[in-house]
């Protein structure tokens, strides 16, 4: 079962071996949904994505036409910026969140500048063609 959700906490956590965390509400949905699953994907959102985002952050857009393209068997999002898939390898606790700690499997990333979201509005890079 495909689930997916926005989460405004995720960071490169090493290099080698190659680590990323996510931090999850234990309120949500997915929390429940990691905790179980071996692997997860994250996808960064391209500029002009905010549907998706809203989409995931619980407001569905029944309207949206959501493309998945599968990377190593697990669902991502087929038009992201960029987006990797992660094997669980440890779970944090961290007040009303969970750590995930994910071993990088695979990513890929396209030509295309990741949407920002600060201040409760969203935004993108500015060119410093």
């Amino acid at each position: 079962e495909t689930r997916g959700m926005t989460a405004n906490a995720f960071m490169s956590a090493s290099l080698e071996p190659p680590l990323c965390v996510v931090a999850v509400d234990k309120r949500a949905h997915m929390h429940a949904h990691l905790l179980r699953t071996g692997t997860f994907a994250v996808n960064i959102l391209a500029a002009g994505q905010e549907a998706y985002a809203r989409h995931f952050a619980g407001r569905p857009d029944p309207e949206l036409a959501i493309a998945f393209a599968d990377l190593q068997g697990v669902p991502t999002l087929a038009e992201a910026a960029a987006r990797m898939t992660a094997e669980r390898v440890a779970a944090h606790d961290c007040g009303d969140h969970t750590l995930f700690i994910g071993r990088v499997l695979q990513m890929t990333a396209a030509d295309r500048p990741p949407l920002l979201y600060y201040a409760s509005r969203y935004g993108r890079m500015a060119d410093f063609g």
